[in-house]
């Protein structure tokens, strides 16, 4: 990768952290995120901090502790976007001063070819931006363009730093649909994860049902997907009616009504293949790749592997 590249990889990374650190509610602070054992506060101080020690490192700055970088605080010494901007300019600064033509840089991984710490301080401010938005009940920042980006760091020293710091969980095994979930797993991080004790993550498809009473009934492997679908659909017909969100014959029924017209029908039927084709191959329990099957069931069912093992033949998810 050349080093413009992966300059406008760390750009795109520090554009999505400064977004979802924006949507953070007053209250959402505290919550659990998928980093086992740390708030959203210290997701977000470990984040800044990382830019800080990306940023420090390059100009050949004492590099910050290891207890500093991976003990953060559960606290907000200030306002937390002129925090997070100090810790991202100071990444940003430092690499956009390097010397014109300079072939390595000190990163807090070691000596490093400039492309590749830059990336390195990229996929770290870009997984933590996963972590809050998604702790926080924001839509992923991570999209198959971005991981592209970033996919190569990762490669190069992610078991290497988990084996070193124990800092991330185990990669998961599971074959996983997008670039962005597979990235994710290879980061120790589930791509269907959730707020515990928030069974309301389809919470968004209320508004839309056709009686109060209704409901979504899909597994949580299917949740992201379903809530794709929705912002597709509102997208287009923002006042859409919704009939019915449910499983049936293993892949996703999405029933709705865009409004008069058949030409509206014409555009929503072609919107909800889309997803139609994407359940068939995506496993109801847990958002890996899946296969419907049907065989000792009486219901047909999409799964992985895994999940297909674990699943009775009564069929319950």
């Amino acid at each position: 990768m050349e080093t413009a590249r992966a300059l406008d990889v760390l750009a795109a990374a520090h554009d999505r952290l400064r977004r979802v650190v924006a949507g953070v509610p007053a209250d959402g602070w505290g919550g659990p995120t998928p980093c086992a054992e740390w708030t959203v506060r210290q997701v977000f101080n470990h984040a800044r901090l990382g830019q800080v020690g990306y940023g420090g490192a390059a100009l050949g700055e004492e590099i910050l502790p290891v207890e500093v970088r991976f003990n953060p605080l559960d606290a907000l010494d200030g306002d937390p976007a002129e925090l997070l901007e100090a810790g991202l300019r100071c990444a940003a600064d430092a690499y956009a001063g390097l010397p014109a033509g300079a072939e390595a840089v000190r990163t807090p991984l070691g000596e490093l070819p400039v492309w590749l710490g830059a990336t390195a301080a990229a996929l770290d401010c870009a997984v933590h931006a996963w972590d809050i938005a998604v702790a926080t009940g924001q839509p992923s920042p991570l999209d198959d363009g971005l991981a592209d980006g970033l996919w190569p760091v990762a490669r190069h020293f992610v078991d290497d730093v988990r084996e070193e710091y124990g800092v991330y969980a185990g990669a998961i095994g599971q074959r996983f649909p997008t670039r962005a979930t597979s990235l994710l797993a290879h980061m120790g991080r589930h791509p269907g994860w959730r707020i515990p004790g928030t069974p309301d993550a389809l919470a968004p498809l209320q508004a839309h049902f056709r009686r109060p009473e209704y409901a979504p009934d899909v597994a949580p492997g299917w949740w992201e997907l379903v809530l794709e679908c929705h912002r597709a659909v509102e997208a287009q017909f923002p006042a859409y009616e919704l009939l019915a969100v449910k499983q049936k014959y293993g892949e996703l029924a999405f029933r709705a009504r865009p409004g008069a017209g058949q030409e509206a029908d014409r555009r929503l039927n072609g919107i909800l293949a889309v997803f139609v084709e994407r359940s068939r191959a995506t496993c109801e329990r847990c958002g890996a790749v899946g296969a419907q099957l049907r065989e000792g069931r009486w219901i047909t069912l999409t799964l992985c592997g895994p999940c297909e093992a674990a699943v009775g033949s009564d069929g319950r998810l």
